[in-house]
């Protein structure tokens, strides 16, 4: 765990909530938990202090403390379903998005949300939430985000529809240049074997 981006992570929301996990204690700016291991217990004053914030600005903070988390936080959580990692993120609205699917279910998570951890990480659903872990090894947890703007997602699926529509363009030229190639040879072949049995004769 990246500490420092933890803690840039919760000072950019200044939403914090702190969760008592079955082994540690957890932290929250809303949408995405993480761990925090080899730490004293996190009072809202040793907290402040880890976030470097003075005590005028942190009125400013939301702060609470709640009890059980809303998901399992076992490594080897029995009904995990992996995911299925998109190679293409993009971004709306400044927010960069990574896909995760599995079978015609798609699932998007806020890529800032994943700066504390380390690489090297799969993705498994679990009762509505992301599962992020390391190995096997549990390490964060997130809440899918949804666009619901009608023209966004309309402007996703045009570009979509243009993308595909170029690649079959280009799979059409490539296709003509291949014949038009091939009958050329073909009849440079034929030209050639003409001339010689004109020497020939």
């Amino acid at each position: 765990m990246k500490l420092s981006k933890l803690w840039a992570l919760l000072k950019a929301s200044k939403y914090i909530t702190k969760w008592e996990g079955s082994d540690t204690e957890w932290l929250s700016d809303g949408r995405a938990f993480f761990p925090v291991y080899g730490l004293p217990s996190l009072t809202e004053q040793a907290l402040r202090t880890m976030l470097d914030v003075d005590e005028d600005k942190w009125t400013s903070y939301s702060y609470q403390e709640e009890g059980e988390l809303p998901f399992s936080d076992l490594d080897n959580f029995q009904d995990d379903e992996e995911l299925h990692v998109s190679k293409v993120t993009f971004t709306v609205w400044g927010v960069e998005f990574l896909a995760l699917t599995r079978c015609l279910d798609i699932y998007l998570i806020n890529v800032k949300k994943l700066k504390p951890l380390e690489d090297g990480l799969s993705f498994y659903l679990q009762d509505g939430y992301i599962a992020v872990k390391e190995g096997m090894v549990l390490r964060a947890v997130l809440m899918p985000e949804i666009i619901t703007d009608d023209m966004i997602l309309a402007e996703l699926m045009s570009i979509a529809t243009k993308l595909h529509d170029a690649a079959r363009d280009k799979q059409l030229r490539e296709f003509a240049e291949q014949r038009y190639q091939e009958s050329t040879d073909g009849q440079q072949l034929f030209d050639d074997m003409e001339e010689a049995e004109d020497d020939e004769s």
